[in-house]
């Protein structure tokens, strides 16, 4: 038998396999004629201002959320995901949405870039999460820095928002 021969037959044989497994994979725990739910993100659009933090409108998307490196005190404030029964289903942290930091190029020396941290009174920004059934609300605290660690804040609720995602839900 000829090399390229060979070739074809190992290749058609592992193209095999992996539909073989592929098939096993999807199909797998699922009744026959059933197909899985597309997976959903929901972007939560927010708004801030010196009372805390409200909800302007939930939409969701098909979609899978990508896994984040531990990111939840790296902002300045922190939420957590709850269901009905209060356990955390998800935490992360954003920014504070009412500073801003422009850069911009020196005009008197041109190529060196400068900043400035702006204050704003009020902004609308967006979290987004994973689409869960359990979900219930989210709630926002502020990290507190000054001690020299990222600790939560739980004294300082800045929202907690009630999310009733099948009817609030924007398509």
């Amino acid at each position: 038998m000829s090399r390229i021969m060979r070739l074809a037959i190992g290749y058609i044989c592992a193209l095999i396999l992996l539909l073989t497994l592929s098939t096993v994979a999807v199909g797998k725990d699922m009744p026959a004629g059933e197909s899985a739910a597309p997976e959903h993100i929901v972007f939560l659009t927010l708004h801030a201002d010196s009372t805390g933090i409200s909800l302007v409108r939930a939409r969701s998307v098909e979609g899978i959320l990508k896994e984040r490196r531990d990111s939840s005190q790296r902002g300045e404030i922190y939420y957590e995901v709850e269901s009905r029964d209060g356990s955390v289903l998800a935490h992360g942290s954003v920014n504070n949405p009412l500073e801003k930091r422009l850069e911009y190029e020196d005009p008197y020396e041109p190529g060196r870039l400068r900043s400035k941290l702006v204050s704003l009174q009020e902004t609308d920004f967006v979290v987004r999460i994973a689409h869960r059934i359990e979900i219930e609300s989210i709630s926002f605290y502020r990290i507190d820095k000054s001690n020299g660690k990222l600790t939560v804040d739980r004294g300082n609720l800045l929202g907690k928002i009630r999310l009733n995602l099948e009817s609030e839900m924007e398509r």
